[in-house]
């Protein structure tokens, strides 16, 4: 939510109160946010402005950390009644060198429902990757 790296959340209730949590944990290690889009077919006036693309759902990640275990996550549409994920994906990487480039394995689907493939190097941080169409 405040964008500095830990995790936040927010717990909605349909007919209470609803609850912020902010991480403010001094010792956090490093992670990797990846927002993942799909180019739009159309402009969607509706749409943020500045905005590449639409999250890409159904995404699959897979990140090798330098000691060999991987982490992996997919790009989740939301769940239950009105509910909603966010759409980046939050991988924590401990105490890892900031600059050490970790192999990520990304694959999608695009418009027409072909799976496509590829593997970047990238460090920690927030990433936004607008996947292409026609690799």
């Amino acid at each position: 939510m405040d964008g500095d790296g830990d995790l936040d959340f927010v717990v909605a209730n349909q007919w209470e109160t609803s609850y912020f949590y902010r991480n403010d944990s001094p010792n956090i290690g490093q992670s990797l946010e990846l927002e993942l889009l799909n180019p739009a077919l159309s402009p969607n006036p509706s749409s943020e402005k500045g905005k590449m693309g639409i999250p890409a759902i159904g995404a699959a990640v897979k990140v090798s950390l330098p000691d060999g275990s991987q982490l992996v996550a997919q790009v989740d549409g939301g769940n239950g009644h009105s509910g909603v994920r966010s759409p980046v994906l939050h991988f924590g990487l401990g105490k890892i060198d900031p600059n050490t480039a970790l192999p990520v394995d990304i694959q999608w689907r695009n418009h027409k429902g072909e799976i496509k493939q590829t593997q970047l190097l990238l460090t920690s941080g927030k990433q936004t990757i607008l996947l292409e169409q026609s690799v």
